[in-house]
């Protein structure tokens, strides 16, 4: 599996930037999974801070550029660890790739491999 990591805004800027290390680390000891970096991947996927229903207009610019970084590399899913990012990545997905790629909530995926 090929994944593209976005580091949520509070995770990442308010708590420990390490996180999304430590999240790729994690990654790495899981195996089969092989990480893309996005030029986007620690900035807003503008889902947060109730954008999209504030400035829907600045929410869906962000997202487009996002998805655009998404669509143009090797990553068939995009990772997350924040359900804001998972809501607003899984809605832009939808609307602007069609479902071409997926969106996958980091607890899901290592509920999956344990079960």
């Amino acid at each position: 599996m090929i994944v593209a990591l976005q580091a949520p805004c509070n995770l990442y800027r308010e708590t420990d930037p390490e996180i999304l290390h430590l999240t790729e680390y994690l990654l790495k000891q899981i195996g089969n999974i092989i990480i893309v970096h996005l030029p986007s991947e620690t900035m807003c996927c503008g889902g947060g801070a109730f954008i999209p229903v504030t400035n829907k207009d600045i929410s869906n610019k962000i997202m487009k550029h996002n998805i655009l970084e998404l669509k143009n590399s090797d990553a068939t899913r995009i990772l997350t660890m924040c359900p804001e990012c998972y809501t607003q990545w899984s809605q832009g997905i939808r609307v602007f790739l069609k479902h071409e790629k997926e969106p996958l909530d980091i607890s899901i995926l290592l509920a999956k491999l344990i079960c």
